[in-house]
């Protein structure tokens, strides 16, 4: 299955790449839920840490700086803060565009092996971003994480998990989202990547965060 603007029509995906807009059915409930503690849709928050301070993370699959956020700072915070000092940390999807939303449905759909797949979409990031085929690789990392031929072929048409991603990312547009990486520091929006260190001394209550957004975000991570 070749993944282009076609292969996810069935699901409305088309909509993913574009701003989104409130349905005409919707309610003043459903406009409301702009709560980073409230979770979106069907599907669960993903988390490591069980800590009661939380920093809320909205990645993109297919964003470079993404993957150097995950691959050298998050583990970083994992190893100081989620055991000792107490933080959670939620990753939530923001995909940008029909690869990295098809990569996050490959992820959800790998189960109880999340953290796995997405360590492994990230790490080969830049073999099925630059593909100008992606099914073939998208089909043989995800029966690395346990998704078969065939589970792999309804993922890709699974309206469910479609809407549950889609719930997120709107969403995350209601809290100010725009790209990718977002980070939710104690409530605080900062875009794009930011040292460990920083995110470390604000949780511990020096509030030594830059006193500025990281304005240049689209350069080497993604807006959408």
């Amino acid at each position: 299955m070749t993944i282009d603007r076609r292969s996810l029509i069935a699901l409305g995906a088309a909509s993913v790449l574009g701003p989104s807009s409130a349905g005409a059915g919707e309610t003043a409930e459903t406009a409301a839920r702009s709560s980073l503690d409230v979770v979106a849709g069907t599907l669960p928050d993903k988390f490591i840490g069980d800590g009661g301070r939380t920093l809320y993370v909205y990645l993109s699959l297919g964003c470079p700086s993404c993957a150097r956020f995950h691959a050298s700072t998050l583990p970083e915070l994992r190893r100081s803060l989620v055991g000792e000092g107490g933080l959670r940390i939620v990753y939530r999807e923001f995909p940008l565009d029909v690869r990295a939303f098809a990569a996050a449905m490959i992820v959800r759909k790998s189960g109880d092996r999340y953290f796995d797949a997405l360590d492994l979409l990230f790490a080969e990031q830049a073999t099925w971003v630059a593909s100008g085929d992606p099914g073939p690789i998208f089909r043989r990392l995800a029966a690395q994480v346990g998704v078969d031929r065939e589970a792999y072929d309804a993922t890709m048409v699974d309206r469910p998990l479609y809407e549950g991603l889609s719930a997120i990312k709107e969403q995350a547009r209601r809290l100010g989202v725009r790209g990718t990486p977002t980070l939710f520091v104690r409530g605080r929006k900062i875009e794009g990547d930011l040292p460990a260190s920083a995110i470390a001394s604000e949780y511990a209550g020096d509030g030594s965060l830059p006193a500025r957004d990281h304005a240049g975000t689209a350069a080497t991570g993604g807006v959408r």
